[in-house]
């Protein structure tokens, strides 16, 4: 797929000055599966902007909110052409002025962006944000004095704007103090209609620890608003409330008037802050919910962040257990875990003789430098995951490359999930344990991850059944490329196991391939969570499972950065059914997500003709 097809949606930003269009920084855009793209500066503007905008021209909004983008990102010379054309057609001829004589004055041109506003002034009467930008133009010609009195005079007309609010108390404060900046804004408050200058004066009053006076300007102004209360208005009220220290204030006076489709992630951020403070979880995490379902992938890192900080703070809160050690058990299950259950793909499944040796790999060791306290519960963390996701990509290396049958091995509770273990079993426990599981065991593999004093590196102990002979190999996993050079780890593994046991390799399924070394990290994830979800949905107890909606995400995003890989394709598909039973609304949510895996990135054989029907399966379910 091209660039234009691959964009969706441009970063928002959120104020600040226009970018240095020459600063180099890439632009980031969002592509439709959710996914963050970096563009060169100039490719963006030849190849996206300017395209872009020729498309949308004639729609005086889409124009509008384009060039406001482009603003914002410095290119107000290439954006200047489509500002005049947007002057000539738009019916709201303030903002069309406004644009445009922005664009005049940042590309030098401050003599027309004088008359221009002079003409907008003579024509269609007084307006405050023309007479903000007509007052910039005096100060850059020097006429403070003007300048000054025409940003008064915009105030008057319009008191809410920022931009011109702040100006003009800065400029008092520099006359006079801490004291003229405040009377500044008492000033401007005593115009009809302000509501902006009253936000300062509540927050001077927080300062001054005068929560009183603070409540008593926020209820007057908020009686005065007739319906939907201005997204400023409540960002700034909650982040002051909230940096003073008056955090259920917050969910009295703000939560109340908080509406996610019209006042976004800002405000709902500090809402979901104060909410996790007063230790309101559930409340919290409603309302994360709630803010996934409005589907702006710009907001999904600060989702993902407030789902696991959620799930970390409800453990830490609760009592803590009385775990009943008798009722860890190991879980086993044939490699690898998003085919071995899947009975429409049994098929594809690489045919093992009756009597194929058995290889049993074992994980969920991490021995660290500084064990943390025993039978303690807590959310997992990266050597965690690590001692699970490197067995179960070695599981899926070693069914496909073997003719040996792979069995993945590992411990939960249903109360608490995932156990962790501190030191590794003996040998004898290991081999006693694979004999259980299979008759025809050769092989048990122990792997265990090892963090001494920030250094991190992963062992597999390889021990022969029969011979009782081990051999360990190891690889460190400090650098990034540790893990992602995980495959010469399951090389030499895979060798190890030919010398002790004769199991040599084979050539895999024509339609399978272990992922490119780039991708290894985010891949062995996908796969540990999709074991996650295995255990939670499969347990009479569930509920240890947290941050559905980014297992979902990455699932979805794992397709797109591996468009060929049928086991992420699979991994997808089961992510997704597992989760669409118990979050049906998730599905629903990434319904158009998946419906570009199928067409835009559709696989061809059999084998992704059949995941791709699974994948329309599970899009009918959701949105029927």
């Amino acid at each position: 797929m091209g660039l234009l097809g691959k964009v969706v949606s441009r970063f928002q930003k959120f104020g600040g000055k226009p970018e240095d269009k020459n600063s180099g920084k890439p632009i980031e855009v969002l592509d439709r599966y959710g996914r963050t793209l970096e563009i060169d500066r100039d490719e963006w503007v030849n190849n996206v902007l300017i395209h872009n905008m020729e498309k949308v021209k004639d729609d005086p909004d889409a124009l509008y909110n384009m060039i406001i983008g482009a603003m914002h990102d410095g290119f107000m010379q290439e954006v200047l052409i489509f500002s005049r054309y947007l002057y000539n057609i738009d019916p709201d001829r303030e903002r069309s002025t406004t644009v445009l004589g922005i664009c005049l004055m940042h590309t030098n041109r401050w003599q027309d962006a004088e008359e221009l506003f002079n003409y907008y002034l003579a024509s269609d009467g007084p307006s405050g944000i023309v007479m903000t930008n007509l007052a910039k133009v005096y100060n850059n010609k020097g006429d403070e004095e003007l300048a000054f009195k025409t940003l008064l005079a915009a105030l008057n007309e319009d008191p809410n704007q920022d931009n011109g609010l702040e100006w003009y108390a800065a400029l008092e404060k520099e006359k006079g103090g801490a004291e003229a900046e405040e009377a500044a804004f008492k000033k401007i408050s005593e115009v009809p209609g302000s509501w902006r200058s009253q936000l300062y004066l509540a927050r001077f009053a927080l300062e001054r620890d005068d929560i009183k006076q603070a409540v008593s300007i926020y209820q007057t102004v908020l009686q005065n608003f007739e319906s939907i209360v201005p997204s400023d208005f409540l960002f700034q009220m909650s982040g002051d409330l909230g940096l003073n220290g008056y955090i259920n204030a917050i969910t009295t006076m703000v939560q109340p008037c908080y509406q996610p489709e019209v006042h976004g992630i800002q405000t709902g951020n500090n809402i979901i802050k104060a909410l996790v403070t007063l230790e309101r979880f559930d409340e919290a995490k409603s309302l994360v919910d709630e803010l996934f379902r409005l589907d702006r992938p710009d907001w999904s890192e600060t989702l993902n962040f407030w789902d696991s900080n959620i799930a970390e703070h409800k453990l830490k809160n609760e009592p803590e257990r009385a775990v009943n050690y008798d009722e860890f058990f190991y879980h086993s299950f044939q490699a690898p875990i998003w085919l071995g259950y899947n009975k429409p793909f049994e098929k594809f499944f690489p045919e093992k003789g009756v009597n194929a040796p058995s290889v049993i790999i074992f994980g969920g060791v991490v021995i660290r430098d500084k064990q943390n306290d025993a039978g303690k519960s807590s959310l997992t963390d990266t050597t965690g995951r690590l001692s699970r996701s490197i067995p179960l990509g070695l599981g899926e290396y070693l069914q496909f490359k073997t003719p040996a049958s792979v069995i993945n091995t590992i411990c939960y509770h249903a109360q608490v999930g995932f156990a962790v273990f501190q030191r590794s079993p003996d040998a004898s426990e290991l081999v006693d344990h694979a004999k259980r599981l299979s008759s025809k065991a050769a092989v048990a593999i122990n792997f265990s991850i090892h963090n001494d004093g920030g250094q991190v590196w992963v062992e597999a102990k390889v021990i022969s059944i029969t011979s009782n002979k081990s051999m360990t190999c190891s690889q460190p996993l400090t650098e990034e490329d540790g893990v992602r050079d995980i495959q010469v780890l399951y090389d030499n593994i895979a060798d190890v196991i030919k010398t002790l046991s004769g199991i040599a390799t084979v050539s895999p399924p024509a339609w399978y391939s272990f992922p490119q070394k780039e991708h290894v990290p985010n891949y062995l994830l996908r796969l540990e969570q999709q074991l996650a979800l295995y255990m939670d949905s499969h347990s009479a107890d569930k509920g240890t499972l947290y941050g559905e909606h980014e297992i979902l995400q990455g699932a979805i995003q794992l397709c797109a950065y591996m468009p060929s890989s049928v086991p992420a394709r699979l991994i997808c598909a089961m992510t997704a059914r597992e989760l669409g039973e118990k979050y049906p609304d998730i599905i629903e949510t990434n319904a158009d997500r998946f419906a570009g895996l199928n067409s835009d990135l559709s696989q061809a054989g059999e084998m992704g003709r059949l995941v791709q029907a699974e994948l329309r399966k599970l899009i009918l379910r959701a949105v029927n």
